[in-house]
């Protein structure tokens, strides 16, 4: 016989178990969303967590320094524990829910090129889904449709033309701009929302949801590249099939010959090499995301066929000890700089030349050299085999001003003689000498005005300014002195030798980013604020990338204020209007 206490707790112990067995049934559960996704897929993105997501980019350094400067007080991604529960349990207002749970993936099934109305540039257009698996019921599946989707769409298009229906349990709604180009779809399936800018897009997702057709998760690619970029704290995950790579190098010879060479015979030759030179060399690629020491780390690989990896390990060897001396000549405030770290960069050059041409048809070869010997002629180089066994090991370019085109190039002399040989064509036997200081340089009598000087065993080659800013850094001896600098260039030299290494100062970049955040509070920022906004992230230490060629492939690794989710969120700025 069961006393009075006992009667009491057993029933409490049964209600309490039965709510911990909801709870446990009721908790969402992560899918591979590449079982979503078409196999045709050619880009796939995926984030597994929202609020793990905003967390981590709102705890980098660069966040946590700038935020509140910019007027953003509250911490964003950061669900609380009435939010938690909600997530967990299902219970709580529609958005909060959906945040908690959803799991997010974006497949680019393809790509347009247009030309912009009135001028020649060309806008490139993804044919994109994004899918959305909500782990809750379908009411709030379709809640969320009609309520953020439809807000989205009004505000990227003003006045809209929507249209909504049923079909075959789907529920299909349609918002298209008043220019009647551009559309937003949106199709619902039980939790699954899926929205795209291509009606096609769309309903291939459908069609593997609803009819079985083969998933992206069929490719034993993607799971090789999950392995390469990810670890246990990755945040996101993306893949892009070899398809992707080949199309996705299309679509910037297309858009971007133009910028590459002057000459239209080039360009030609660029849009009849490149591709060819895709499909024979480039294989899949991935990408992985996660917070390291408060920065974004950003790694990316790219899986190289054709032995063109093997091929090039001994010519592209590195020196496990580069000095940078380049930073002597750099002026404050250097945009870029980009250290090449070869331990002899004229079999570099050849081994490059080697490998590629001899697995191109006979025809195309040729195109190979031409294309390469064409990067070094804006420095004045016109003979980059003989050029090379003048200077090295280390060669160094760098973007002055960030919105500047032209670079400077920069490196220790091995050959005088041999490098004054090469220069003779350019500037003649009796060239333009400036005096800088102690320092000479020497100016070409021609319209693009290049220069060259000798300095500290070091030759330094580019436009006329951007040599004499040169030379005046050295003398007053500025990059050196800078901590930031300091910093990344121990980070990305020091570290682990790769072949190229990129410093890159984010602060253009990072406030192009927190600005139009800045202006959308409630009231206007005071001047102290925006005054330790702007001297903020003039602070920002340079982004670090470094490039290594393995034996599979090319690794990319970048250490950055917000990395590519910094870019990505810029683009979602642009594209829905918030900046005024």
């Amino acid at each position: 016989m069961l006393n009075r206490r006992q009667k009491i707790l057993l029933p409490a112990v049964m209600i309490l178990l039965l709510i911990a067995a909801w709870l446990w049934w009721n908790r969402p559960r992560r899918v591979n969303l590449a079982e979503y996704a078409p196999a045709e897929s050619l880009v796939f993105l995926e984030t597994n967590d929202l609020p793990e997501l905003l967390s981590g980019i709102t705890s980098t350094t660069a966040w946590r320094e700038l935020a509140r400067a910019a007027g953003i007080d509250k911490p964003l991604g950061n669900l609380g524990w009435l939010g938690r529960l909600a997530a967990w349990t299902s219970i709580g207002p529609n958005e909060l829910v959906i945040y908690g749970r959803a799991q997010v993936a974006v497949c680019v099934m393809g790509f347009e090129a247009a030309e912009e109305a009135g001028t020649a540039a060309l806008n490139i257009k993804p044919k994109a889904a994004l899918i959305l698996e909500t782990h809750s019921s379908e009411r709030r599946a379709r809640a969320f449709v009609d309520r953020f989707v439809d807000a989205f769409a009004r505000r990227s298009f003003g006045a809209v033309q929507e249209a909504s229906r049923e079909e075959s349990g789907v529920y299909f709604r349609t918002w298209g701009a008043p220019d009647g180009k551009r559309k937003i779809f949106a199709a619902l399936t039980g939790s699954l929302i899926i929205v795209g800018n291509d009606e096609g897009a769309v309903r291939s997702c459908l069609l593997v949801s609803q009819n079985g057709q083969p998933a992206l998760s069929g490719d034993p690619k993607l799971e090789e590249m999950r392995g390469r970029v990810s670890n246990p704290d990755t945040l996101s995950f993306g893949y892009v099939a070899p398809a992707g790579s080949q199309k996705i190098l299309e679509v910037a010879v297309i858009a971007y010959a133009g910028q590459v060479s002057a000459d239209p015979k080039m360009q030609s030759a660029l849009a009849i090499l490149l591709p060819q030179m895709a499909e024979r060399f480039l294989g899949s690629a991935g990408w992985g995301a996660r917070i390291v020491e408060g920065a974004i780390e950003d790694r990316y690989f790219l899986t190289v066929a054709g032995g063109l990896s093997e091929r090039l390990q001994q010519s592209l060897a590195t020196l496990p000890r580069p000095s940078n001396g380049a930073a002597q000549f750099l002026p404050q405030n250097t945009s870029q700089v980009t250290n090449y770290n070869y331990a002899s960069p004229d079999q570099a050059w050849r081994g490059i030349n080697s490998a590629i041409s001899s697995q191109l048809d006979i025809t195309l070869a040729p195109l190979v050299i031409r294309f390469l010997d064409e990067s070094l002629r804006p420095f004045g180089i016109d003979s980059p085999r003989e050029f090379l066994k003048a200077v090295g090991p280390e060669l160094t370019t760098a973007r002055l001003d960030s919105g500047g085109e032209s670079l400077v190039f920069i490196a220790p002399v091995r050959d005088a003689g041999l490098a004054r040989a090469q220069l003779l064509p350019r500037f003649g036997s009796r060239p333009q000498i400036i005096k800088i200081g102690s320092s000479e340089m020497f100016v070409a009598k021609d319209e693009e005005d290049s220069a060259a000087s000798f300095l500290s065993n070091y030759l330094i080659m580019g436009a006329a300014a951007d040599v004499r800013r040169c030379l005046e850094a050295y003398a007053a001896k500025t990059l050196v002195q800078n901590e930031s600098f300091e910093w990344a260039v121990h980070s990305a030299f020091y570290a682990e030798a790769s072949g190229v290494a990129t410093l890159t100062d984010e602060s253009e970049s990072v406030e192009a980013l927190l600005r139009p955040l800045a202006r959308r509070g409630d009231r206007m920022q005071p001047r102290k604020s925006v005054t330790s906004l702007e001297a903020g992230w003039r602070k920002l230490p340079y982004s670090v990338s470094q490039t290594r060629l393995g034996e599979a492939g090319v690794e990319r690794i970048k250490h950055s204020a917000f990395g590519l989710y910094g870019t990505i969120i810029k683009q979602f700025i642009r594209d829905a209007n918030i900046e005024k």
